[in-house]
């Protein structure tokens, strides 16, 4: 059993920040953060902080808060990085590890550790290479377009996008600031500064002056509320005849007792056939689908984990270590002992009837 991390009081994470159940939302695929856990959002912090149990900030930079001030670990690999520190249950839920190590205040930043987490696998979902490529190759349209990416992260569908395709233009869009630096640097070394342009902003408050043929949501749809709201969201971009690629999570099966306890409540997700069902009663037509495997699947988390795991190896000096083996663990056992094979992913590529 995974220890309880035992916080000082801290401040709830405010109204605007949580589910209508109260829990902080997330984004790792579709995944929010369980009510249990509490953040708080430090006011300032200096280096040496009197009361290292003020914290960071929630785990979503698709469409949410604001910055919280920040302090800087140096010679860290994910530089600056908020303090954590949270009540956890037993078991944690997807990406929700905060890790603690010999004693020390857990100080890595979600976002941080996630950004380590997949440095072998930069499609923060669990799809193929070759499985991207095939929906792109489907989604894009041919010639001119233009192409949004609500909750882009790095920015690595758009980036994927354009491999072959000089005629797109792309706007991606997501409130984390760190992954949109990233995102920059990785468009201007590829020679497609001209071609993309992120923007550091909250993904439900983007209004640019035109409309898109393609717009994208893979993962994020907590962001907006749900599947549905991020249909929603989506088609308010689009140009008549423009297309959705959206990906979201699903039950395979029917969750038991170790998925729920691994941090999922068994009303979270629809199976396949309804999650499908509520789309086409929206109106939307879908044109072409994929389930991820139970391999995707698996590449995915042991990449993650692998990952994280593999910088605190080479890290022994490090300070954060201890965490990151001990957010990896946490991560690996939520997975392997809760919903692996329960847990589903599908992606979408939808199509909208005329409103009337």
């Amino acid at each position: 059993m995974v220890p309880v991390v035992t916080p000082a009081p801290v401040a709830q994470v405010p109204a605007a920040e949580r589910d209508a159940d109260g829990g902080a939302r997330s984004r790792s695929i579709g995944r929010r953060v369980p009510s249990r856990i509490t953040y708080a959002f430090p006011r300032t912090v200096s280096r040496k902080p009197a009361d290292p149990v003020q914290a960071a900030h929630d785990r979503c930079p698709v469409s949410r808060p604001g910055q919280c001030n920040r302090m800087t670990y140096p010679h860290t690999p994910w530089g600056s990085t908020p303090l954590l520190r949270v009540d956890r249950p037993p078991s944690a839920g997807l990406l929700d590890s905060p890790g603690a190590g010999s004693g020390q205040t857990a100080v890595m930043h979600r976002r941080q550790i996630s950004s380590v987490a997949h440095t072998l696998h930069p499609i923060a979902a669990p799809l193929s290479d070759t499985s991207v490529r095939t929906l792109l190759d489907r989604a894009v349209p041919h010639g001119t377009a233009r192409l949004l990416d609500l909750g882009c992260g790095s920015g690595t569908w758009l980036l994927r996008a354009q491999a072959g395709r000089p005629d797109l233009r792309a706007d991606g869009v997501d409130n984390d600031v760190d992954a949109i630096a990233a995102a920059r640097a990785s468009a201007d070394a590829a020679g497609l500064g001209d071609r993309i342009a992120f923007h550091a902003q909250d993904a439900a408050e983007f209004s640019p002056p035109h409309g898109y043929d393609l717009v994208l949501s893979i993962g994020a749809s907590h962001a907006f509320g749900g599947l549905l709201p991020t249909l929603k969201a989506a088609e308010r971009h689009l140009v008549p005849g423009g297309t959705v690629l959206v990906g979201d999570c699903f039950w395979e099966r029917e969750p038991d007792r170790r998925t729920l306890d691994s941090g999922f409540t068994a009303d979270e997700y629809d199976d396949l056939a309804t999650t499908v069902d509520r789309v086409v009663s929206e109106g939307w037509v879908p044109l072409y689908g994929h389930v991820s495997t139970l391999q995707e699947w698996d590449d995915y988390e042991w990449s993650w984990t692998g990952s994280l795991s593999r910088w605190a190896l080479d890290h022994p000096d490090h300070p954060d270590r201890a965490q990151a083996l001990d957010a990896a663990a946490q991560h690996r056992a939520a997975w392997l002992h809760g919903y692996r094979g329960t847990l589903g992913f599908v992606t979408l590529l939808l199509g909208r009837e005329p409103r009337p």
